[in-house]
């Protein structure tokens, strides 16, 4: 009764045909399915209600429809059918209709924002439990994967990396078995290619998005993603997060100095010394960043890489990555910050350089006296300094 009610809603929107003719005809569809007591698709009551909460809500009076549909599932919320729960039935109906089996790739590729498949997809996903919601990737996967591809409109990829956001926010679908399977394929093959630089307004909002679902992904407790993954995965990636650390919105920006603070302690002793030498630079720029929280945000990136890469005086020892050299010039640019106006920055920097003095204590304190005199306040200096010498370090 609940179904016919909303199809009554829907039902003069049918018949029109003006720009929204095609969701007008997923309308018609759903009365008709409706009036003669045949579920969409030949799923359940349950599933149909998601397809309504889809219908696209510019469509005539479908609009109003979509409310009523969206109302319905929400009121069915997990109620038992014979396969499980509501959301549990939608999510399988969905991918049942998007085509999940080997011809999907090619309907996948014909979606636009406006197909109304997507809109189911992406209604049943808002609304499916999140444990059922991982068992679903096998068949969920491909169509995200199609529409997260770079060539596609950047309209359609911000509305599949919103899909994605939403599942991220899930502590059970995160929490689930099988999204762990996933999870190093969710990072290397949807999200890193959308960080990739592209010019347009449009395309920095896709790379915004993008940043905030890997700062979700990798911010997880525990990261789904192991460190050997994650070390496997960064000839990839890493050359996308350096970029996207200067990209031109503030907030992409700060999103990867999170992430490389996040996943740095499990890649960087197994990165090449070049890849060390060319990565604290790209991090010391973010210290002179026009944005106070991004400048404060890279200081635990940089503390990451100076504590986790593999140092070595002169990189004899086998795996090195971090010299004295490079220590210094890495040190000597934090330093100008100790003495910056912002008292965050100043104590984000002094951390900085007190791990690099447990590094190298006698070099980096070296550093320190020799801009001490420089600086408005040497009171931070000499705090540093005094550390040293309380653990025995000669100056």
């Amino acid at each position: 009764r609940a179904l016919a009610a909303v199809g009554a809603v829907l039902a003069p929107a049918c018949g029109l045909t003006d720009a929204t003719g095609m969701h007008n005809r997923f309308g018609a569809r759903l009365v008709a399915q409706l009036v003669g007591g045949e579920p969409i698709g030949g799923a359940d009551a349950q599933a149909t209600a998601a397809s309504l909460a889809a219908a696209a809500g510019d469509a005539g009076m479908g609009g109003a429809a979509q409310a009523e549909g969206t109302k319905l599932v929400e009121e069915l919320g997990d109620a038992p059918t014979e396969r499980g729960s509501v959301a549990g039935v939608a999510v399988a109906a969905a991918a049942a209709a998007a085509g999940g089996g080997g011809a999907g790739g090619a309907l996948y590729a014909r979606w636009t924002v406006a197909t109304h498949e997507w809109h189911v997809l992406q209604a049943v996903l808002q609304h499916a439990d999140g444990e059922f919601a991982a068992q679903q990737l096998l068949a969920v996967f491909p169509a995200l994967a199609a529409l997260l591809e770079p060539s596609r409109d950047p309209a359609l990829r911000l509305t599949a990396l919103s899909v994605v956001r939403r599942l991220l926010a899930d502590g059970a679908f995160c929490a689930h078995a099988d999204f762990a399977d996933w999870a190093p394929h969710v990072l290397s093959a949807l999200l890193v290619p959308n960080l990739v630089w592209r010019a347009g307004r449009a395309a920095q909002q896709v790379r915004l998005a993008a940043a905030l679902c890997v700062q979700a992904l990798v911010l997880l407790d525990p990261c789904p993603i192991s460190p050997s993954e994650l070390s496997e995965a960064s000839p990839i990636i890493l050359p996308v997060l350096r970029s996207a650390l200067d990209d031109d919105g503030a907030e992409t920006r700060l999103a990867m100095c999170t992430v490389l603070a996040r996943t740095l302690p499990a890649i960087a002793a197994s990165l090449a010394e070049e890849e060390v030498r060319g990565l604290y630079p790209d991090l010391l720029k973010r210290l002179d960043d026009a944005n106070d929280d991004v400048r404060v945000a890279v200081c635990p990136a940089l503390i990451a890489l100076v504590k986790h890469a593999t140092y070595d005086q002169n990189l004899r020892k086998p795996g090195a990555n971090l010299d004295e050299t490079n220590l210094s010039y890495l040190v000597r640019g934090v330093l100008v910050h100790l003495d910056d106006f912002s008292p965050d920055i100043q104590h984000a920097s002094m951390a900085v350089v007190r791990a690099a003095m447990v590094v190298n204590p006698a070099k980096v304190c070296a550093e320190v006296s020799s801009v001490r005199d420089r600086h408005r306040s040497p009171k931070l200096c000499d705090a540093l300094l005094a550390e040293a010498r309380s653990a025995s370090v000669e100056i």
